[in-house]
């Protein structure tokens, strides 16, 4: 039995052919609408202001990143087991959203807490967030305390690990961790369980960037995420990066929205309920 399962895979990758890209979603964008910019930032000592612009940054950039994942899931996911130069080229990039999306999660948290004696607890967005949907509310309750807290142990603190991954995989380079990483997955890996992604570490050499990929690099980066998710009881970590950013951005979008209709007079919009 264990021969037959084997040779059936061995004939299913023998015929596997790269997934076809399927055609993309347009961005449907809803009609633009233009504000005096004075009302939206009266000056550097427009707290409010200052913040809600860091909102809206934070918005755009974990938006770019979801177009980016989906950008890349109309080009086609490559099935687990195969190793291949378009599949190696894919799951880096996939991973690269994880590692990003994590820093920015962080780098809110930063801003959040940098307010937290004053702007948090103050009326001004108090009244604002009074103003949205329960579940809303309830969701920005989340990340402000998320942000803000400081006891318990370590490990069920979530900034802990969104700064963890934010220090050693997103926008720095620890070289140390890096080098775990590449050695979990080829000679830790390769000694647990050899694979063809684990057997020879790979790369791309094009003579341009376009045809150029350094494949090892992803894969320990890959592991180095994976090995900060489990050090913070995370298994799924990468999961746990997308559906918190997806959230994020479901209390941002409509706390900016109110803030700009307070101070313009502009509606916005009402999202479906989380």
């Amino acid at each position: 039995m264990f021969r037959l399962t084997a040779w059936r895979e061995l004939v299913r990758l023998i015929m596997y052919e790269e997934p076809e890209p399927e055609r993309i979603d347009d961005w449907s964008l809803a009609r633009r609408v233009e504000v005096a910019s004075e009302a939206l930032l009266r000056d550097e000592k427009d707290e409010l202001g200052c913040f809600f612009l860091v909102l809206a940054a934070v918005f755009n950039d974990i938006k770019g990143m979801v177009l980016f994942e989906q950008y890349l899931n109309a080009k086609g996911r490559p099935l687990p087991h195969v190793v291949s130069e378009y599949a190696g080229q894919w799951r880096g990039n996939h991973i690269q959203i994880h590692r990003w999306l994590a820093g920015v999660l962080f780098e809110l948290m930063i801003v959040i807490r940098k307010h937290r004696n004053g702007l948090i607890v103050g009326p001004e967005l108090a009244a604002l967030v009074a103003s949205l949907p329960r579940d809303r509310r309830d969701a920005w309750k989340e990340l402000v305390d998320e942000s803000l807290v400081d006891g318990g142990a370590k490990r069920d603190r979530p900034h802990d690990l969104w700064q963890d991954i934010r220090n050693s995989a997103s926008f720095h380079y620890e070289e140390k961790r890096l080098a775990r990483g590449y050695l979990d997955h080829f000679r830790d890996g390769r000694a647990q369980h050899q694979t063809s992604a684990n057997e020879a570490a790979m790369y791309s050499p094009g003579n341009t960037m376009k045809t150029s990929r350094f494949y090892y690099a992803d894969a320990a980066l890959q592991a180095l995420l994976y090995q900060r998710g489990r050090d913070w009881n995370h298994d799924k970590v990468d999961e746990s990066i997308v559906k918190k950013a997806s959230r994020v951005n479901d209390v941002l979008g409509p706390m900016i929205y109110q803030f700009i209709r307070t101070r313009t007079g502009k509606p916005g919009f009402y999202y479906p309920a989380l």
